[in-house]
């Protein structure tokens, strides 16, 4: 299993909402994208947070399930 510390490992963040009030919730997981914790932010912050991460994205698809990268 890949470091989780280690800074040169992918990080992901596959955004599941844009709520109304102004709430992203995303998936962020790093190096194994098959392991995420699913977070709620501002959207500010969250641009803030996938700036700072340098995150990849991956999309859901078109029936809202999950795409692997």
């Amino acid at each position: 299993m890949p470091d989780p510390t280690a800074t040169d490992l992918p990080r992901w963040v596959r955004v599941l909402e844009h709520r109304p009030d102004g709430f992203v919730e995303f998936a962020f997981s790093i190096g194994d994208p098959a392991l995420a914790v699913e977070l709620i932010l501002p959207e500010p912050a969250f641009t803030a947070f996938c700036a700072e991460q340098r995150v990849r994205t991956w999309p859901l698809n078109e029936n809202r399930e999950e795409t692997r990268p």
